[in-house]
C-alpha cells in the first residue's frame, strides 16, 4: 500500500511537470510569434512592400 502511494506521488510529480512544460513551450512559441508580427509591424518597409503598407492605412469613406 505504502509503495503504491508512493508510485502515485511521484507519477503525480512528473504530470505537473510535464504539464508545466508543454505550457511553457506553446507560452513561448505565442509570445516569439506575437514578438515577430509586432517587430513586422514597426518595422519600415521599403520597395515593392511599402504599397502594401501604404495601401493597408488607406480609410475609404462612402
Amino acid at each position: 500500500m505504502t509503495s503504491q502511494m508512493f508510485a502515485l506521488v511521484v507519477d503525480t510529480i512528473q504530470e505537473a511537470r510535464a504539464r508545466k512544460v508543454i505550457a511553457a513551450l506553446l507560452l513561448n512559441g505565442t509570445l516569439s510569434i506575437a514578438a515577430l508580427f509586432w517587430i513586422l509591424r514597426t518595422y519600415p518597409l521599403s520597395g515593392p512592400t511599402s504599397m502594401v503598407t501604404l495601401m493597408s492605412h488607406t480609410t475609404i469613406d462612402i
